[in-house]
């Protein structure tokens, strides 16, 4: 059941430690965003894992890496699993394949939700990583750390369960990648779910 709570949204931005509104970027090609006017990124806002009353849907951003090319765009849960292939345009050049989610939210209560990766890349060039942070009614001018996790390695695949604390705004980012890696098969992949 969604929470009803006052909507902060449904676009926003961070800068620094503050939270502001934001609005959709504009859409081209195949629902790819336009983020070139923007200084600060601005993601969707949800309530918590749950689409709002209003019937908005849950959406995160997602940037996909190519190499050099980034390519942004929303999408709901578990869209995005496809394997992105590490590019290289010459051995010059150092090549990336990378995915990262990530949404704000709003939450009366705890929540988790589910980071699911891949890193099959074939030397320690890759990693994995996420992190929540939260702002209370209690202290609203200050941006408190809430789960967080990195690693560095390679051949690495698996499921964790990211805790996100309730708020009145709060941010959840989660990544994996391949940076250059001189293997052009190397891939990642990532999708965020609802935990269980």
């Amino acid at each position: 059941m969604p929470n009803n709570i006052l909507r902060f949204g449904p676009w926003s931005t961070r800068n620094n430690y503050r939270f502001f509104p934001g609005d959709h970027p504009p859409e081209g090609e195949g629902g790819k965003l336009d983020l070139s006017g923007y200084s600060t990124t601005p993601y969707p806002v949800n309530c918590n894992v749950e689409d709002w009353a209003s019937g908005d849907e849950w959406l995160s951003l997602t940037r996909i890496a190519k190499g050099f090319d980034y390519t942004y765009f929303y999408q709901l849960y578990e869209e995005y699993a496809d394997p992105i292939n590490t590019t290289r345009e010459s051995t010059a050049d150092m090549s990336e394949a990378s995915v990262s989610l990530g949404f704000f939210y709003q939450a009366t209560s705890d929540f988790e939700i589910d980071f699911s990766f891949t890193m099959a890349n074939q030397f320690q060039y890759g990693g994995y990583g996420y992190e929540s942070l939260y702002v209370t009614a209690e202290q609203p001018n200050l941006i408190q750390q809430g789960d967080f996790h990195t690693y560095q390695g390679s051949q690495v695949s698996g499921t964790d369960t990211i805790s996100c604390k309730a708020g009145v705004i709060g941010v959840c980012i989660a990544f994996v990648d391949n940076f250059g890696s001189d293997y052009i098969g190397d891939t990642v992949s990532g999708k965020l779910s609802k935990t269980p």
